[in-house]
């Protein structure tokens, strides 16, 4: 006995609905988690100079920011800070590195407009921690 005999068999269709709500989903995981990329807390315009040089990172440098309104930061923290937590750090980091004063390099990156003050006392700062191998970070004109 054939009851389908009078019916006729539905084609197979592709449901793009569920195909479309996954990419909905995945566009918008995208959107939100590239919100999150924060470019350094400090925003510095760099000096030129005739001789720059390019220096290797060898892992042993300790980077100093200076911004124009007169806060630090370390090592690409997204906090700016006074002197007296610069100089706190500085001494905890040559504390905790053995051999510090041959292996760490301090490379200072001042902004164009910060007063000479202010790098001075990120230099005295370095000078107090026992530190002597800085450099001061440019970019070529």
């Amino acid at each position: 006995m054939n009851f389908r005999k009078n019916r006729r068999d539905e084609e197979p269709e592709i449901n793009l609905v569920p195909m479309i709500d996954i990419l909905l989903v995945v566009l918008i995981f995208m959107m939100v988690t590239t919100t999150f990329v924060k470019p350094a807390a400090l925003k510095i315009r760099l000096p030129g100079s005739q001789n720059a040089q390019s220096q290797p990172d060898n892992g042993s440098t300790v980077t100093i920011r200076v911004n124009a309104e007169g806060l630090y930061a370390i090592e690409g923290q997204s906090t700016a800070f006074a002197l007296p937590q610069l100089r706190t750090y500085l001494r905890q980091r040559v504390e905790k590195t053995p051999n510090a004063k041959e292996k760490l390099t301090v490379m200072v990156e001042a902004d164009r407009n910060a007063s000479h003050q202010q790098v001075v006392d990120a230099l005295d700062s370095v000078a107090q921690a026992g530190l002597n191998r800085v450099s001061i970070i440019t970019q070529k004109r």
